[in-house]
This record gives C-alpha cells, sequence and structure tokens, in this order.
C-alpha cells in the first residue's frame, strides 16, 4: 500500500495557544484534561492534583487524580469547574464539555446530536489552523482503521471496527472512515459495509525519500502514538519491544549497513503480514546520526 501523502499548502500558520494544540491532538476528553492540567502545571508549579481538587469541591484529595486514570467519574459540573480553573477560554470549556456530553451519552440519537456539535466546535479551534495540519492529525488512525479492515474480511461495518478500537473511540472512527471516503480509498455498500476502493495490504510502508511536510507529520504523530503506548506495553515484553541504544561506528560502514537493515525489515514485514489477521502491530523504528557521528537507534 502506498504510503498516504496530502497536499500541502504554501501558505503560513499562525501558531496555536497551548490548550488548542492539547485539544487538536488528543480525542478523548478525560486525556485533554489531563494534558490541560500538566501543562497548567508547568505555570503553576504549586498546583497539585491535590490543590485542584480542592478548588473543584472535591471531597476526597485523591478523587482527581483517580478520575485522570480513569478510576473514578468526576460529574459534568466537576470538568467544568476544572477547565475554568485552568483559564481556558470558552471555545475550549464549550468543546471539551461537547465531548463529555457525547462520550456519557447512551442514546444514539442524542449521541449523533452530540457528534456533530463537537465537530462543530473542533473546526472553531482549528481556525487559524491550515486545514492540511487538521487533515495529517488524522491520517494516523485513519490509517490503522484502514488496516483494521483486513481484520473483518475486508469488509468492516462501523460497529466492527468500534468495537475493536473501543467504545470510547468511536468518534476517533468516524473521522477516520470520513477522512478514507474523502480521500477515495474505501466505499461504503448498501449494506452498510465498508471496503477498500483499490488492491491493498493491512501494513503500511512509510520510507519516503522526500523532506516533505507530510511525511514529517505523519512520523511525528507515529512517534508520539509510540509514546502514548509506552506505559501500557513497556511490561509486556512478550508482545512488545521498546528500546534505545547509542552506538558507535564509522560512517562509511554505517551508510551500508544501514541499507542492508532496511532490506531486512521490509523482509520481516512480508513475513509478519498474515491472510487471515486478528490483530495489528505498530513498528516505528528511527536510526540517525547524533551531532557528534555516534548513532542513534529506536524500536
Amino acid at each position: 500500500m502506498s504510503p498516504l501523502v496530502l497536499t500541502v499548502t504554501d501558505r503560513k500558520l499562525k501558531p496555536l495557544d497551548t490548550y488548542s494544540q492539547i485539544i487538536l491532538n488528543h480525542e478523548r476528553s478525560i486525556t485533554i484534561l489531563d494534558q490541560m492540567i500538566k501543562a497548567y502545571q508547568k505555570q503553576h508549579v504549586h498546583q497539585t492534583l491535590a490543590a485542584l481538587s480542592k478548588k473543584i469541591g472535591l471531597k476526597s484529595r485523591s478523587n482527581l487524580s483517580e478520575a485522570l486514570r480513569g478510576r473514578r467519574k468526576l460529574s459534568r459540573p466537576h470538568w467544568q469547574s476544572l477547565l475554568t480553573i485552568l483559564g481556558a477560554e470558552k471555545k475550549h470549556i464549550d468543546y471539551v464539555l461537547a465531548l463529555f456530553d457525547w462520550e456519557h451519552e447512551k442514546s444514539a440519537t442524542k449521541k449523533d446530536s452530540h457528534q456533530a456539535h463537537c465537530q462543530v466546535l473542533r473546526r472553531q479551534i482549528e481556525g487559524p489552523l491550515d486545514v492540511f495540519k487538521a487533515r495529517i492529525r488524522g491520517m494516523n488512525f485513519a490509517v490503522e482503521v484502514y488496516c483494521a479492515f483486513a481484520l473483518f474480511s475486508n469488509e468492516p461495518e462501523r460497529k466492527d471496527l468500534v468495537r475493536y478500537f473501543g467504545k470510547d473511540r468511536g468518534i476517533e472512527v468516524d473521522r477516520a472512515l470520513a477522512l478514507l471516503l474523502k480521500e477515495g480509498l474505501i466505499e461504503k455498500k448498501h449494506t452498510g459495509n465498508y471496503t477498500y476502493r483499490q488492491e491493498s495490504q493491512s501494513i503500511l510502508y512509510l520510507y519516503d525519500d522526500g523532506d516533505t511536510e507530510a511525511s514529517i507529520n505523519f512520523l511525528q504523530a507515529s512517534l508520539q502514538s509510540s509514546s502514548d503506548n509506552l506505559p501500557r506495553y513497556f511490561s509486556k515484553k512478550d508482545e512488545s519491544l521498546f528500546a534505545s541504544t547509542i552506538l558507535t561506528i564509522k560512517k562509511d560502514e554505517y551508510k551500508s549497513k544501514l541499507k542492508e537493515f532496511k532490506e531486512s525489515l521490509l523482509a520481516m514485514h512480508s513475513s509478519l503480514q498474515s491472510d487471515d489477521p486478528d490483530s495489528l502491530l505498530h513498528i516505528n523504528i528511527q536510526v540517525f546520526p547524533s551531532h557528534h557521528g555516534s548513532q542513534e537507534t529506536h524500536y
């Protein structure tokens, strides 16, 4: 499957404020709040979670910490109070609360309404951000959704994908499907199933020799995904590998070995690829020289 590359416009982008960047880089309300709190604490070092818990009226100072870890649910008014204390603008508060409503709504009809509202509010936050930037952020997950088609005989229904990725990522699945439809990579059948519009495979190779902004943004988002999953998988040695090392090398030998490494990596990809898959696998690899001629390798 060829890398998904979008056209970059020449228009310069205005910088986004920190909270807008957080909102546009994360999909779940709890994750957004966690990142906003961390950003706030960098500027207000004495504002601990215990102190913030007290400010929003929680009886136990540990309640906020537990909520951010998914161990406890807090009410909508508590989140609203917290966002206000964090100094969030109205557009940020409206979006996060709308996302909260969408995530906790059980009625399918009302859930669709909340989703539409979230999309409108999100576009308002994107404001000065170039359309390309907004699309490339979602492209990484869209590729994952695209690859997941193979887990359902290449004809999944929306509910299959939501069940696989998790109900809490339903809005992400919808955005990914919309993006893939818009790019002409998939189509929706009259039965409600989605299918590929072109023959493809379920592993994305992104070895782009061009130093394009599209590739850089795509890879940066992949690295962010790897960072997000590090705490979850680091201790699961039988199914994951996270490692980093620095080697002392001879540059000419390294360049020769790098070519061999790329070829062996592609061979490994081919050997892992299954005609009857039941899971997706992420592989992110970075190999680059340091400023002093040594070689740093990350997996």
